[in-house]
């Protein structure tokens, strides 16, 4: 069992002395963050920035050997939230609410902090920052970068699985089933990989809007939602790696841990 994670929480005015802020941190492995630790220009300022990914919205990786680390370095992923859908045509990062722990980040963070600690394999949540603008907040979180080597989806599209990798990933979706955790957008893109020789690593990544459920039809759902994933870049690209006797395997490895 992975320790126990605290969550203080910080309540200082903004730099503008007009809204106020939140952070949730973990101050076994970092110091209190303020709020410019949550911007990339900080970080780029001191060259701890080591890449983005993601597009347009880009998550921002960094390392921190003396910022905010207590002892050994932190590589972490800054990623802040955005809207989705016409609306963000509009207001691109504001969310209505004013209750810290309800936050997108806050949410994230806590489903994460749980999940880490009964040893599920995903990113360990180092800080999260509510900022509140009148009836309207922004979020930013810091996690743990891990040590993968490419998501799925770009992992298929160099070579394929074996029977026996595929059905370790079914595993490991059926241990989140298990204990409840619903994920918003089970896709290729979410998963990520490493193999060392023989042995191979999996995470699943991206719990915002995630939440834990009671058993249900939902973990059909996810399932069915992951396998068009797959279908579709299969579709997309000649090169993608991917057969229905893959997601057969999968399958004998999520319902040997289901049944």
């Amino acid at each position: 069992m992975r320790r126990k994670m605290t969550k203080p929480e910080v309540n200082v005015p903004a730099i503008n002395g007009k809204n106020n802020w939140s952070v949730w941190y973990d101050d076994e492995v970092m110091e209190a963050p303020s709020v410019e630790h949550f911007k990339p220009s900080f970080w780029n300022a001191r060259d701890a920035m080591t890449g983005s990914a993601g597009g347009r919205r880009l998550a921002y990786f960094i390392e921190d050997n003396a910022e905010l680390a207590r002892a050994e370095a932190l590589h972490m992923v800054l990623r802040h939230y955005y809207r989705g859908g016409l609306i963000a045509k509009l207001n691109e990062d504001l969310f209505v609410g004013w209750q810290v722990a309800r936050s997108r980040a806050m949410q994230e963070f806590s489903l994460l902090a749980d999940m880490y600690q009964a040893g599920l394999p995903v990113p360990k949540p180092y800080a999260a920052l509510f900022s509140q603008h009148g009836l309207f907040y922004r979020s930013d979180i810091l996690i743990e970068r891990l040590p993968c080597d490419s998501d799925l989806y770009t992992a298929l599209q160099k070579q394929p699985l074996s029977s026996s990798q595929w059905q370790q990933l079914g595993k490991i979706i059926a241990q989140f089933h298990q204990a409840g955790i619903y994920h918003s957008d089970l896709n290729c893109h979410n998963i990520l990989i490493r193999q060392q020789g023989a042995h191979t690593d999996f995470w699943i990544i991206d719990f915002d809007k995630c939440k834990q459920r009671s058993q249900g039809k939902w973990q059909d759902e996810n399932l069915a939602r992951l396998l068009r994933s797959l279908n579709k870049e299969k579709q997309r690209h000649t090169s993608f790696q991917f057969s229905l006797q893959d997601w057969r395997h999968l399958m004998d490895g999520y319902h040997e841990i289901a049944s």
